[in-house]
């Protein structure tokens, strides 16, 4: 599947499932919001005008970037041990961002964020044993989970608007929110995992 350019919006509302997809670095948005959608492919949206996952179940099995334009989450995306990659992010529902592909690859791969907005919704993030969790700032989000990783790292705020939860299951490594939210402590799992908020206790 490539989609080269149009002058509006390229929308996929039934079930969808492409073993490629590309796209152009043109102004069309796209969006998937059929309930269950799989791309086989590494995929990278390269359009400007913003990408909408929505849906149930949205499975990048090569893993997804979309940094071109924000991209708006109302589902759970998984890839089967690949990255996930998103800049700025908007949630228009609740939803998840998972690398190990519902269990299917327990080391998951790691994911990246750029500053999310969460209109209220909660956001689940899991990347596995082995995947790093990358994120600047979240803001409005209801609860942030951290489902699994190899290590955590926010470098920007929580929370400096409307504050959230953050809840923190479980770990291989170190959690650390590197600039003190206005909202209570973390709360932790009875596990490995090691919460470090900077500045704050």
């Amino acid at each position: 599947m490539t989609l080269t350019d149009t002058a509006g919006a390229i929308a996929f509302q039934g079930s969808t499932h492409a073993t490629t997809l590309n796209t152009a670095a043109k102004g069309y948005s796209v969006a998937f919001t059929g309930a269950t959608n799989v791309v086989d492919n590494a995929a990278t949206f390269s359009n400007t005008g913003g990408v909408t996952l929505g849906g149930t179940t949205n499975t990048f099995t090569g893993g997804v970037t979309s940094t071109a334009s924000t991209t708006t989450l109302n589902s759970t995306v998984r890839a089967n041990g690949a990255a996930i990659v998103l800049g700025a992010t908007t949630l228009g529902g609740n939803s998840v961002l998972d690398t190990t592909n519902n269990g299917g690859v327990s080391a998951g791969a790691g994911i990246t964020a750029g500053a999310i907005t969460g209109a209220g919704f909660t956001l689940g993030l899991n990347a596995g044993t082995g995947g790093a969790i990358s994120g600047t700032s979240a803001d409005n989000v209801g609860t942030l989970t951290l489902t699994n990783s190899g290590s955590t790292t926010f470098s920007g705020a929580r929370g400096p608007g409307t504050a959230g939860t953050v809840t923190l299951t479980d770990t291989a490594g170190a959690s650390a929110l590197q600039d003190r939210p206005p909202a209570a402590a973390p709360k932790t799992a009875a596990r490995g995992s090691r919460g470090r908020a900077p500045g704050g206790p």
